[in-house]
């Protein structure tokens, strides 16, 4: 009687114990979730302590999911491999098969993955394999994650209007879905504000500023109801608005609150959007002729992306020997011919995915070296190209230059002054050439290259690829002829003794 007695006791130990365990693992979920979009380290840090006590609890689908948050805290903190590394632990989990919305959401983890190493096509083949494993699913999350789904194949496919149809599919089912539906789920399946906010980009990348403001305001409105901490992209993303439209003070604005952002809430964000944050803040010092500021945040851009090639060197080497042992290990258990061809071409793709990656890195690397020159020393080249050229005297290069950069009226006369004939050497060849079309001529043969000409003269990028193409017409150039090279020519063979 007592050994019966003693086994109850034991039996009834161990399932309260067993169910502390799992109600630990349950708390330390729900707090992981609870810094989703908010302080990442939180997330990760939690997410071991439910992995670390699901040993005991005896629970797979709570192991999975603790994985999951691991990994979801790893890619924000830039270290995708480990990322990968948590979300196969994760894979390895038969419940994970039977769980619909756990599964599509370990494979959203290889579609920010693959995003982030370019490879669009493996990141396409997760989001359709995410809508089929949703069919016939209608609850908030399911219908959350699908439209994630929708908005991955709209970023990631190389269609604009397949994209466009695919963002208009995401949207519909984001306007019938509440903010207070939103609330009641995890934090994991809200995203209406990066949706948004890649909305806005595609819609400024077209030159539909309207769009494109609405949106990156929306975006920023959303970040505060799904509560998203840090707000930099969102801010980033209206200051953006604001560079283009050539509204430097407000763009200004915008791109510090952001950087204050991420100094206050997530230093990790630095390391992917500073550079492009410092950039952005360099050029309009630079255009409102800032020098000082211009070369202080020069200076940290070229810090700041050098130490973002380093970083991405480093993980994307680990990451893709990862993906590629993932394919060789998925595929080498299918016997099918057809199937072994995919293996090679995914690693064949992969790999020159990779070296491409590599090349680009080191010739990124060298070139902003060139860059982080080239603010200082464009204007010291162009000089030392006219001068071989012309041999005209260096302070009235200067002069003409700034006037060139300037579009002050003063600028043609300059011209005209110091390169007497220029007129002659052209209208010779068509006499009917306008004098707006001699002074954008005057720009080409000074170096600068279309961007330039825009920037300087207040006008959009097509209207000057518009205006040299009506130019090179009038001046009957062959399609491949360099124009700087071709006016140069034109203008040493009218006065051969500049050499």
């Amino acid at each position: 009687m007592t050994k019966i007695i003693l086994f109850f006791i034991m039996f009834f130990l161990c399932e309260y114990l067993y169910a502390s365990e799992c109600q630990k693992v349950d708390n330390f979920l729900s707090l992981a979730d609870n810094f989703v979009d908010r302080d990442y380290d939180k997330t990760f840090y939690y997410s071991m302590q439910a992995i670390a006590f699901t040993s005991n609890c005896g629970d797979p689908e709570k192991k999975a999911w603790s994985y999951y948050y691991a990994a979801k805290a790893l890619i924000w903190k830039k270290k995708l491999d480990e990322s990968l590394n948590f979300a196969d632990k994760a894979l390895e989990e038969d419940i994970v098969y039977k769980n619909p919305i756990l599964l599509s959401c370990l494979k959203n983890i290889k579609v920010s993955v693959y995003s982030r190493l370019g490879t669009n096509n493996l990141a396409l083949q997760e989001c359709y394999e995410i809508l089929e494993i949703l069919h016939g699913l209608n609850t908030v999350e399911a219908e959350l994650l699908r439209a994630r789904a929708y908005y991955g194949i709209a970023i990631h496919i190389d269609n604009t209007r397949l994209s466009d149809s695919y963002f208009q599919k995401s949207n519909e089912i984001l306007k019938h879905i509440s903010d207070q539906q939103v609330l009641l789920v995890k934090r994991i399946f809200r995203f209406k504000a990066y949706f948004y906010h890649a909305r806005a980009g595609i819609f400024l990348s077209r030159k539909k500023m309207d769009s494109a403001k609405y949106y990156s305001e929306m975006a920023y409105r959303q970040s505060f109801i799904d509560d998203v901490t840090p707000k930099n992209h969102f801010l980033g993303s209206i200051g953006n608005y604001y560079y283009e439209n050539k509204d430097d003070k407000k763009a200004l604005f915008y791109y510090m609150k952001a950087m204050d952002e991420i100094d206050k809430n997530d230093k990790d964000a630095f390391l992917k959007n500073g550079p492009n944050l410092l950039k952005k803040i360099y050029q309009i010092y630079h255009r409102n002729g800032d020098t000082k500021n211009e070369k202080i945040y020069l200076d940290k851009y070229y810090k700041a992306q050098n130490d973002f090639g380093n970083h991405v060197n480093e993980h994307v080497l680990k990451t893709t020997n990862r993906v590629l042992d993932g394919k060789v290990n998925e595929y080498s258990k299918k016997k099918s011919i057809y199937k072994i061809v995919i293996i090679i071409i995914t690693i064949f793709c992969l790999v020159i995915v990779y070296f491409l990656l590599r090349f680009y890195n080191k010739k990124k690397a060298k070139q902003d070296i060139v860059i982080a020159e080239s603010q200082k020393m464009l204007f010291l080249k162009e000089k030392e190209t006219i001068l071989l050229k012309s041999m005209v005297d260096e302070d009235a290069l200067n002069d003409i230059i700034k006037a060139a950069k300037m579009n002050v009226p003063e600028f043609w006369g300059l011209f005209q002054k110091s390169h007497p004939g220029f007129i002659d050497a052209l209208t010779k060849i068509n006499p009917d050439l306008k004098t707006t079309e001699l002074i954008l001529c005057a720009y080409i043969f000074l170096g600068f290259n279309t961007k330039d000409i825009a920037e300087y003269t207040f006008k959009a990028i097509q209207t000057v690829k518009n205006n040299k193409h009506n130019l090179r017409r009038r001046l009957q150039l062959p399609p491949k002829q360099d124009m700087t090279v071709w006016i140069r020519t034109i203008y040493k063979e009218k006065f051969p003794d500049i050499d």
